[in-house]
């Protein structure tokens, strides 16, 4: 009886020894789940695998996986960042519609957030991508208004300047570089840079097609010169010249007929002069146009983190 009831007794002993054992473990498993010592083990895996596939070009892919992270942890700690890289891989994926969309939502659900600035920027960027000029100067200006970082102030104070040179007749200026310097938002190199492109394109202006269209008016084949087009202002100087010249010995010589065909020669020779010369001012500008935009991309095209995968606005506009 006496062993039968230690043997009894052991194995109480035991269980209860294994009991415990048993909720320490689970305790253990239960804190160790909710709070791992490694970043790696908290991330979900649909989330890993998006970053994966989003690093990897599989940018399709990568959103349906970060939106079943999304699903089911709507209030995980990389919901932000989730959402973000929805809208970034619409973005690389040329989807530009989604990419708004998806950026809109961003936006509206993470006011505060640190990549604020950077959705802005995106999806200013795809708004250039689908014309929208207007939608896409309303998304940099919102940049300047946000918390943003300096970095994504500078680029959309560039990136509104990108479109004023593509979309204005008028050489577009930019703002006090010396406040904006004394604000954060341009760095010293980016002061030296600028001045440095304002010099390179100060005689850089654009002609005025009206004053081209006089000019020959008055003077045939001066709109030409006033587009520095030397070569092609002699030759229609003296073409008209000439016309002018016969049209009028046929008329003092009495040859009627001749000199009215002289004369519509001569009124062919003056409007298509004056009509050069405006169609000049349009190439010319167009020109400087290319060349104020050369310069730009030399001295201020702004830094893209990543620069083989961010791809800017400019592409789309130039």
């Amino acid at each position: 009886m006496c062993r039968c009831g230690l043997s009894c007794t052991a194995h109480l002993v035991y269980l209860l020894i294994g009991i415990t054992f048993s909720i320490f473990g689970v305790c253990s498993v239960s804190r160790a789940t909710d709070q791992p010592a490694d970043l790696h083990e908290e991330t979900p895996e649909s989330y890993r695998f998006g970053m994966h596939l989003f690093k990897m070009g599989e940018y399709y892919r990568a959103i349906t996986e970060f939106e079943r992270y999304c699903f089911l942890f709507p209030n995980g700690p990389l919901i932000e960042k989730a959402r973000f890289y929805i809208g970034e891989a619409f973005f690389l994926g040329k989807q530009y519609g989604d990419a708004t969309t998806a950026f809109e939502r961003f936006c509206s659900q993470f006011p505060k957030s640190s990549l604020l600035g950077k959705s802005l920027l995106l999806k200013g960027r795809c708004y250039i991508a689908m014309e929208s000029y207007e939608k896409a100067y309303k998304s940099f200006r919102e940049v300047l208004d946000s918390n943003a970082g300096s970095s994504d102030k500078r680029d959309a104070i560039l990136e509104s300047y990108a479109l004023d040179l593509l979309l204005s007749d008028k050489k577009p200026s930019l703002p006090n570089i010396d406040k904006l310097a004394e604000q954060g938002i341009f760095s010293r190199e980016d002061v030296v840079a600028i001045k440095d492109y304002q010099a390179a394109t100060s005689h850089k202006t654009y002609k005025s097609p009206a004053v081209a269209g006089v000019l020959s008016a008055i003077i045939p084949g001066s709109g030409l010169l006033y587009c520095k087009r030397y070569g092609d202002f002699p030759i229609a100087l003296v073409l008209n010249g000439l016309t002018i010249w016969l049209s009028t010995e046929l008329y003092l010589d009495k040859l009627y007929v001749y000199a009215g065909f002289a004369t519509a020669l001569e009124l062919g020779w003056y409007g298509g002069g004056i009509y050069h010369s405006v169609n000049s001012t349009y190439k010319y500008n167009k020109k400087i146009k290319k060349d104020l935009i050369e310069q730009f991309h030399f001295y201020l095209r702004p830094p893209i983190e990543g620069d083989e995968r961010w791809q800017t606005g400019f592409i789309y506009l130039f």
